[in-house]
């Protein structure tokens, strides 16, 4: 069909060992439920499921109660000080990922990571808790200056996990310090969102500006970066970065403006290479991943991100000259990857591709904002795809999220959630293997549990007396569409 090269469930993901139910063996594995038995007939194969409409069932809570989230989940930074990064395990991708973004398993372990997302958060705070966040922030950036570290480390911070950290896990972290550069991925050698980041921060902090982008210009390896795109070949295939690029130039360009040293961004020398890249990302934006057809090697793990890859490190800028100019093809990409990965907004899916099991979250963040931020979706839209913080404290992800949502239009209810139930239709007679339709498939179903003892017409026991018999036979027939 016109969906299915972007999927990125897995062929793995939690398993079970031989179930034995109603004289046959269950299996799962590589996304198909088998069945053995002891039959010697021809093995018969089912159709693929079919997929099923979750009806209109929304759960939609007020701005306020979004707002009471927000504070809670950035208390919990403030009460607990400087955070390490999120430790979270999703399988094999957890080592292969590397080469598909800069340690992306290691989650928020860039110092932009935390001061964008407080920086955002501001606004929407009390002013008790707003004060705090402030003192928050100016310790995280003189102890972890972004324009210096691209990576915070793991042997400094409270962990974010609820779970306890295993000693041998505790040993390795201690280990590991703050890095200054990125480590194998072919998008950056530092992370150029540096300087959104230093931006976000200065508009806090005004009286900083000239100071904060000052000293960013002496930073070799920030520099390096911002100066020294890869190729675009590479930003085509890793859109995250274009993406990066695209944002490291605009905050460096309003920074440089904050500073005094320009009255307007165009007139910046980087005001070329900024037009460049965004002509570059709407040029060539593409739905399907770079990396569908690669069946052997580490890269094909980067198939891990085909639904997050377009829309990771958006900012409302980018995501406002995508809506200008290529709204019509994001649309598409949305409808695809909400198609393929339905459960793209539920922490800790089990759905990781390949050789894991608990989905990354990129999904979470990159598709609601490209909703927030591109799309423009409002408030009643989005908010129904907030789930649960991913980790005890510092979901700088979830954060986000909350954020875009109090800003998107509209207010929601007053009060409280609002659910509507969507009606139940009854079972079509005839129909064993629930897909809506009364075919072959059923038949095989009616046959496989023929003269048996079941329950529920799932089985083909479709007058429901307690047993399959001809008389399921002659409903099946009667309702035979083919």
């Amino acid at each position: 069909g016109s969906f299915g090269v972007n999927g990125v469930y897995g062929f793995h993901g939690d398993l079970n060992p031989p179930i034995p139910y109603r004289n046959l063996v269950y299996m799962h594995r590589s996304n198909a439920v088998i069945a053995f038995g002891n039959t010697t007939s021809s093995p018969i194969k089912l159709p693929r499921a079919t997929i099923r409409s979750g009806g209109t069932a929304d759960i939609i809570p007020s701005k306020d109660a979004i707002k009471s989230r927000l504070e809670s989940e950035v208390q919990k930074i403030v009460n607990a000080g400087h955070l390490r990064p999120g430790f979270r395990s999703s399988g094999m991708v957890d080592n292969r990922g590397p080469r598909c973004m800069d340690e992306p398993i290691e989650y928020f372990h860039n110092p932009s990571d935390t001061i964008y997302t407080l920086a955002i958060a501001l606004p929407y705070l009390s002013s008790t808790l707003s004060s705090q966040v402030k003192t928050y922030l100016q310790s995280e950036y003189n102890n972890f200056p972004p324009h210096t570290y691209n990576h915070i480390g793991w042997n400094q911070g409270a962990k974010r996990e609820v779970f306890d950290t295993p000693p041998e896990t505790q040993t390795a972290m201690s280990q590991r310090g703050p890095k200054t550069s990125a480590n194998n991925f072919s998008g950056w050698s530092f992370n150029p969102f540096a300087f959104y980041a230093m931006y976000k921060y200065a508009e806090v902090f005004p009286t900083q500006a000239k100071s904060i982008f000052d000293t960013a210009k002496t930073k070799s390896v920030l520099m390096g970066a911002i100066n020294n795109p890869p190729a675009d070949s590479v930003l085509i295939t890793y859109t995250q970065a274009n993406n990066a690029y695209i944002a490291g130039l605009y905050g460096y360009m309003q920074l440089e403006k904050m500073a005094g040293y320009i009255s307007d961004i165009n007139q910046s020398g980087k005001y070329s290479e900024y037009n460049r890249l965004l002509n570059l990302r709407k040029n060539n934006f593409n739905k399907t991943g770079p990396w569908n057809n690669i069946y052997s090697g580490d890269i094909k793990y980067c198939r891990a991100f085909n639904v997050s890859r377009n829309f990771t490190y958006l900012t409302p800028e980018l995501g406002a000259y995508l809506r200008n100019n290529i709204s019509t093809k994001v649309q598409e990409a949305l409808n695809e990857y909400s198609y393929l990965a339905p459960y793209w907004f539920v922490e800790s899916s089990e759905t990781e591709f390949a050789e894991g099991t608990l989905k990354n979250l990129y999904d979470v963040q990159a598709v609601f904002q490209a909703k927030a931020l591109i799309m423009n979706e409002s408030y009643s839209q989005l908010a129904k795809y907030i789930d649960v913080p991913a980790f005890e404290k510092g979901d700088l992800f979830y954060i986000q999220n909350l954020v875009y949502a109090l800003q998107a239009t509209g207010t929601g209810p007053t009060s409280g959630p609002t659910t509507t139930t969507a009606p139940t239709s009854p079972a079509t007679p005839g129909d064993a293997n629930g897909d809506g339709l009364v075919n072959i498939a059923d038949y095989s179903v009616w046959l496989t549990n023929y003269n048996q003892i079941l329950s529920g017409p799932i089985f083909g026991d479709f007058n429901s007396n307690g047993k399959v018999d001809g008389i399921d036979f002659i409903i099946w027939l009667k309702n035979y569409t083919g």
